[in-house]
């Protein structure tokens, strides 16, 4: 199976190799060959992409599932080359109400594809196997232990980053394994923050280009409200971090700083 659309709690049903939502058709196409692709599941407004990857990719690929409607003219074109198409209400439809077991699965099973961006030339797949998830998994369980942080099952997660990052991928696994929330945004930057409050995480994990931004606006704000707070927000950081690093948890490391500047500091940020 092939992923090609944005960030949805759908693509949690299965494991498959996503691809970057800015990558055009003859990428598309390599890696529906290279993968040996047999179903795709496909934004309804990127269906035109997959056809642009036809006669060739018609070699593996059988089926395409558009999360949205089918539109006359693809379903026609998809037909015409000898494919089934499914709107997502056709495709559960699909399974009826038969039961059918899974095969057995081993650890050095491959578990999933992960393609990169192919800006460099032809995208590349990474196998990553069933143990390699494991793994990671357990490693972010021991790095959260030796900071003495915990996941629990009230935490929520807001997952915005792109299917085909990896480290996205891995943080769901992690909440998908101790049974916590993940919430899915909306796909438009500028509703982000509307997302981020309807949603609110207790968990939000970020590249280092988006922190960047999150840093410059804090700091930017930090220092237009004068000597007074630039000061006091100094002071507040310090004293958490040092705490912190002596082994307090986040939570622990200043409440009182977290209720007069962390927590207004927060709200800003979102703003």
């Amino acid at each position: 199976m092939v992923g090609v659309r944005r960030r949805t709690g759908r693509w949690l049903c299965c494991h498959l190799p996503p691809t970057f939502m800015v990558v055009g058709a003859r990428a598309v196409e390599f890696i529906l060959c290279h993968a040996e692709v047999q179903i795709a599941f496909v934004q309804e407004k990127k269906i035109g992409e997959v056809l642009k990857t036809f006669p060739n990719a018609t070699k593996f690929l059988k089926t395409i599932v558009s999360f949205g409607k089918v539109n006359p003219g693809h379903k026609e074109k998809v037909e015409q080359n000898g494919l089934a198409i499914y709107s997502w209400e056709e495709f559960l439809q699909l399974g009826g109400e038969g039961k059918f077991e899974l095969p057995p699965k081993e650890k050095d099973d491959i578990c999933t594809i992960m393609y990169t961006s192919g800006t460099t030339g032809d995208p590349k797949g990474v196998l990553i196997s069933n143990r390699s998830i494991i793994t990671i998994v357990s490693a972010v369980d021991e790095f959260l232990s030796n900071s003495n942080e915990q996941l629990r099952k009230d935490h929520v997660y807001i997952s915005y980053l792109p299917l085909a990052h990896i480290f996205d991928r891995v943080i769901e696994e992690v909440f998908i394994h101790h049974g916590a929330s993940i919430g899915f945004w909306q796909g438009d930057v500028k509703l982000l923050v509307e997302d981020i409050g309807e949603l609110k995480p207790t968990v939000f994990c970020a590249v280092p280009r988006v922190l960047d931004r999150i840093y410059g606006g804090l700091q930017d704000k930090i220092t237009a409200g004068g000597f007074l707070k630039k000061t006091l927000f100094n002071v507040a950081y310090k004293y958490k971090q040092g705490n912190m690093m002596k082994g307090s948890k986040h939570k622990d490391a200043a409440a009182i700083f977290d209720k007069l500047v962390f927590t207004k500091v927060a709200k800003g940020v979102v703003a």
